[in-house]
Parts: structure tokens; C-alpha cells; sequence
């Protein structure tokens, strides 16, 4: 969920099943909302097939900030994609598509994504995301990390890994191989430089905790 141009816009992942075996998923895709409240949200735009992190952000100058995922050919098992369009009105397939890719996040056993955006105070973006990697027995290990984005040059900071699975109380995991999972849902700036990071852990349960205002740093980056 975002605010842009004074409207919630709540994006969510559809999920296809077959229709004639409806336990099996066969595809996805990411449908958005938007209204003036959470009662009157109305359907106004669908992702691509089977892509996830697709995450908006309004501007310093009321464009429309656009982070995609996409995968397979030179994306590899997943990159952080970015493009802005006029208005929210012009999110459409062609924006997901055409977004420039990230390059040098991720190593090429990597992959990763953007999970919420926030427009910081001298105008660059600050990203909460993930970082994911898997070992050679097929265990996934997934990382909460944060990077800032200059939207006018694309100048971007190296990721800094913010939480790890260790930082949250031992738990069940959804089966084995996901142990060593953590997957950011959002954070809530506070005053007083700290910050409320709100994950998934495992693919099981759900933690919030008190960390640093890891975004603090990139409000001052350029600042001389």
C-alpha cells in the first residue's frame, strides 16, 4: 500500500489455479486498487504474469516511481527493475516491461527485491528489500536489506543487509529448506532516528522489530 496523488493505491498477488485441478497454481499476477479510501478501492491495473515486487512510489516532482522484478534471461532469478511514469494513470503493461535494470546488486547466484519505497526529504528514494540466495543442498537464506535510489540519474548505494533470521526468536519454518528466511513487509520511520521493520521469518510467522533508521544516512548522502 502507497499513497500517491492524495489516493491509497493497494496493490495484492493474484493467485491462477487450474480449473480442473484447483490445488495446483499456474500462474500470478499482481492486481492494484486505488481510491480515496479503503471502501471504495477500484481495480485499475494489472502486472505481468508471475511477477511479484512490483512497488510505486510518488516523487519529489509527482511523477510516479515504478520498482519491477522480473526474471529469466538477463534478470536472472530476479532483479530489481525501475522506470517512472506521469501519473498513475500510465501504469500499464509497456511500464513493468521497459523498466531499467538494476545492475550490480545482486551477484549472479543472488536475487532479490524491492518490498517498499520511500521518498526521502532531499528527494532520492530509499528501498526496503530483500536479498536471497540458495545453498548447494537447496536451503534458501533471505536477507532484509535497504539501498537508496537517485530517481533522475539512477545513482544507487551498495545494499546493507539490515536483519537476518538470527535477530528474531527460533521458530518452525513453513518446511525444510525455509528455515533461513526473512522477508521484509515494511517499515515505520519514528523521531527519534529509530525505525518498526515489520517481517515475514521462515514462510511461518510474522515479528516486528525496533532497529536504527537505516534511512537516515541517505537523507544526508550529497549534503556537503
Amino acid at each position: 500500500m502507497c499513497t500517491i496523488n492524495e489516493q491509497l493505491v493497494f496493490s495484492g498477488i493474484e493467485v491462477i489455479t487450474d480449473p480442473d485441478h484447483p490445488d495446483k497454481v499456474i500462474s500470478w499476477v499482481t492486481q492494484f486498487y486505488r481510491g480515496k479510501y479503503i471502501d471504495s478501492l477500484r481495480y485499475f491495473a494489472s502486472g505481468p504474469g508471475t511477477m511479484k515486487d512490483i512497488r510505486l512510489v510518488e516523487l519529489k516532482d509527482g511523477r510516479v516511481g515504478v520498482f519491477t522484478r522480473p526474471q529469466g534471461n538477463e534478470a536472472g532469478r530476479g532483479q530489481i527493475g525501475f522506470t517512472t511514469i506521469p501519473t498513475i494513470e500510465d501504469l500499464n503493461d509497456e511500464t513493468f516491461l521497459k523498466a531499467h535494470i538494476l545492475r550490480d546488486q545482486f551477484v549472479k547466484e543472488e536475487w532479490g527485491g524491492a518490498n517498499e519505497a520511500h521518498l526521502l526529504k532531499n528527494g532520492n528514494v530509499g528501498i526496503l528489500g530483500h536479498i536471497a540466495s540458495m545453498d548447494e543442498s537447496g536451503n534458501k537464506h533471505y536477507y532484509s536489506m535497504v539501498f537508496m535510489l537517485n530517481p533522475l540519474t539512477l545513482e544507487k548505494s551498495p545494499l546493507k543487509i539490515i536483519a537476518a533470521r538470527s535477530d528474531f526468536p527460533v521458530g518452525p519454518g513453513k518446511r525444510p529448506g525455509l528455515e533461513d528466511i526473512v522477508f521484509s513487509g515494511g517499515l515505520i520511520r519514528l523521531a527519534d532516528n529509530r525505525a518498526i521493520l515489520s517481517v515475514g521469518v521462515s514462510d511461518a510467522e510474522a515479528y516486528q522489530i525496533l532497529i536504527p533508521d537505516p534511512f537516515v544516512e541517505y537523507e544526508e548522502y550529497g549534503r556537503g
